[in-house]
């Protein structure tokens, strides 16, 4: 059975307000047939960044049904990277097995929306090139 396609938008992995009501709305579909599995598919084709970004939504898509309506983790079957519109995660209930979780293909290509750390850690440089400012000023005019 194949449940509607969640649509992002630009090169952004977080979900949209009406991606969120989407699978709100499926998620008692999902939850009455407890014998099915759902296959998470995103696409990207051979570009690596599309590859990512389409492992980002699918994660996306399956950390908000497991932590926001408490579906178990060991139903879905994650796939990314397939050929297709890369603009949409596709769902599909199934009977069949596959992974649950993949690594990332190329984390160091993660949309911006997907680095917290890294954020805080170019504020913290731009901190410390504040701090170092002052000093390389005094050095020059001696």
């Amino acid at each position: 059975m194949d449940l509607p396609s969640i649509h992002f938008v630009q090169m952004l992995s977080r979900l949209t307000p009406s991606a969120k009501t989407l699978l709100n709305s499926l998620t008692s579909t999902i939850k009455n047939k407890p014998e099915c599995r759902i296959r998470v598919i995103g696409y990207g084709g051979s570009s690596k960044r599309y590859q990512q970004l389409s492992w980002d939504r699918v994660n996306a898509v399956i950390r908000y049904l497991v932590e926001k309506q408490g579906i178990a983790e060991n139903r879905f079957i994650f796939s990314s990277g397939e050929e297709g519109d890369h603009k949409i995660v596709d769902l599909m209930m199934t009977s069949e097995q596959g992974p649950e979780s993949t690594p990332a293909p190329h984390p160091n290509l993660r949309a911006n929306s997907q680095q917290a750390a890294p954020a805080k850690s170019n504020s913290s440089s731009k901190t410390q090139a504040k701090a170092k400012a002052p000093v390389k000023k005094q050095g020059k005019k001696s």
